[in-house]
């Protein structure tokens, strides 16, 4: 597996059939569905930061060999409220995600700190999960046998929802 680390504008990109995980939160469904079209599949978790249990997996699994899914898109809005908190250390809620933001948000402090604005603080934060949680899909206990048999390529992607920008900042792709 091969992994491109670079920050690209998305042009262009078949998502047909394409997995797509999201925060239920941030309503991406029809800001994606306009960008990607209505033939696209989402799976939901709280700031996109994933946590499945072994049965999870197995539907997941199923799910993917079942609809054929190519392509799988971790997404991370820069306006995440879950961003937010972590950056303006507001009261937690007791979600797996807002400890997971936190510990990133400790271990890219010096990042995070020398940047300038608030803006620039979430964009690094969403950047930082969504790595994360890449290295998270691809591990052998969850995904990495159908990312190899399978052929499927996953995809990081930060959205700025209300400025209609969307760009890629990781691809996993098969060697």
């Amino acid at each position: 597996m091969k992994m491109l680390n670079k920050m690209t504008w998305i042009e262009n990109i078949n998502a047909q059939g394409a997995l797509f995980i999201i925060c239920p939160f941030c309503q991406l469904e029809s800001f994606l569905r306009t960008k990607f079209g209505d033939d696209i599949f989402f799976l939901t978790s709280p700031a996109a930061v994933l946590n499945f249990s072994a049965d999870e997996v197995l539907a997941i699994r199923e799910f993917i060999k079942r609809e054929h899914i190519k392509d799988i898109f971790l997404v991370n809005e820069v306006t995440c409220n879950f961003i937010d908190e972590a950056i303006k250390n507001k009261k937690e809620f007791g979600l797996h995600c807002e400890k997971q933001l936190r510990v990133l948000l400790q271990n890219s402090n010096s990042n995070i700190k020398s940047q300038e604005s608030l803006r620039t603080w979430k964009e690094v934060l969403a950047q930082n999960n969504v790595l994360k949680q890449l290295e998270y899909i691809s591990t052998e206990e969850i995904f990495r046998h159908e990312i190899s048999a399978l052929g499927i390529n996953i995809h990081g992607i930060i959205t700025v929802k209300h400025e209609k920008n969307i760009f890629t900042i990781q691809i996993y792709k098969q060697e």
